[in-house]
């Protein structure tokens, strides 16, 4: 008689849990910090603005504070607010007193929401998922791959990248077709 072994099957939510690490509160809090330092860098002249979208500087020395964390808004006081308003000549004093906070463990719960949010999947999860039956680079699934011209593979991955396939029809109306004649650069020639 065999053994019936479901009663100890993982539930479904459980097993979903396989390739999920657990918060590090740590690390977490280390990237806030590491943003909300770079704004300050960024507003003290010491580094390029270039990436500054978490705040913005308007007249007056006046700056509209707006922190992102991975897409998701990481609020100051409430969450209701649109950004946080404070002057730039008191915003070392602010970086001061918001990275004790954030060390205290005043902000985990915003991190995590933020860290664990869709589209924070790893490099390496976004890797296996194109490998998967049906997704990857149009030359795992293309018949007359290696035949085509270097531009050729370069035209066929550009459109396979925006949603269609060699001939340039739409992937979401009519499904995959590697193996679709390849339509040619869409760019005239002079």
């Amino acid at each position: 008689m065999a053994l019936d072994y479901s009663k100890f099957r993982s539930s479904a939510v459980d097993d979903g849990l396989f390739d999920l690490a657990p918060f590090d509160r740590e690390a977490g809090r280390k990237t806030l910090i590491r943003r909300i330092e770079r704004a300050g860098k960024q507003l003290r002249k010491e580094q390029s603005a270039a990436g500054g979208r978490d705040f913005e500087v308007g007249h007056h020395n006046q700056i509209r504070l707006r922190l992102t964390l991975n897409g998701q808004r990481i609020y100051v006081e409430s969450d209701r607010e649109d950004y946080f308003p404070l002057s730039s000549n008191d915003f070392t004093a602010f970086e001061a007193e918001f990275i004790k906070q954030v060390n205290a463990g005043e902000y985990d719960e915003q991190i995590e929401r933020a860290l664990s949010a869709a589209g924070s999947a790893t490099l390496s999860a976004s890797k296996a998922a194109a490998k998967t039956k049906g997704g990857g680079f149009p030359k795992d699934q293309c018949s007359y791959w290696e035949s085509l011209s270097s531009g050729d593979r370069k035209g066929v991955g550009r459109l396979w990248g925006v949603g269609k396939n060699p001939d340039g029809s739409s992937r979401a109306e009519v499904g995959d077709k590697p193996n679709a004649p390849y339509a040619g650069s869409s760019k005239k020639k002079k």
